[in-house]
């Protein structure tokens, strides 16, 4: 929406969302059923998001269990199409991807993050510089000075969040030939995800 029509309609079109948004998968579900039994059912795709019941946003929730009612999907020519496609946008509009690039430093000036020093010695400058590595390591990449003391401030204010492990197996037989289902398969020791 152009930018005054978001200031008035914004507020009202998000309302229904933030409402849903403020509340956790297990203050729902409560409310809907006190069978435990059920409640863990139905909140069994949370390993997709990664935060518990009792943490995650039902919006969030909503949103992927949602996606799985018309069945689920697969990319064309697997997962890493979603990556090419994300790469040409971002070219188109000027960006740059770089692989296998290890970041030794990120380079602040006037207290603003202006780009990366790379293991090579290389700068890589940009208008806006976004960190994933999380904040421990992020701050460990942070020159001394005012930007490292703000995020240790973060750091001490921020909980560690869950992590999870994929494995990949490869086959030398098809799905079909191993008579393998087409769902996933969510296995959890009992009911209670909250104590997982």
């Amino acid at each position: 929406l152009p930018g005054p029509l978001t200031t008035v309609a914004g507020p009202l079109l998000r309302s229904r969302l933030l409402k849903l948004s403020s509340a956790t998968v297990h203050e729902v579900l409560s409310g809907i059923t006190q069978n435990k039994r059920l409640r863990a059912v139905l909140a069994g795709q949370w390993g997709d998001y990664g935060l518990p019941p009792k943490q995650a946003s039902w919006a969030i929730h909503a949103m992927v269990a949602s996606h799985y009612f018309g069945g689920a999907y697969y990319p064309a020519g697997g997962a890493a199409q979603i990556a090419a496609m994300v790469e040409k946008v971002l070219e188109r509009n000027g960006g740059r991807i770089a692989t296998n690039a290890g970041v030794a430093e990120v380079l602040v000036e006037n207290g603003r993050a202006v780009g990366v020093k790379l293991e090579t010695g290389q700068e890589v400058r940009a208008p806006i510089v976004c960190s994933n590595a999380g904040v421990p390591l992020t701050q460990h990449l942070l020159p001394d000075g005012k930007a490292k003391r703000e995020l240790g401030a973060v750091r001490a204010r921020t909980e560690a969040s869950g992590a999870h492990v994929s494995l990949y197996v490869g086959m030398n037989r098809t799905a079909a030939e191993l008579q393998l289902p087409k769902n996933n398969i969510w296995v959890y020791p009992g009911d209670d995800h909250d104590a997982q």
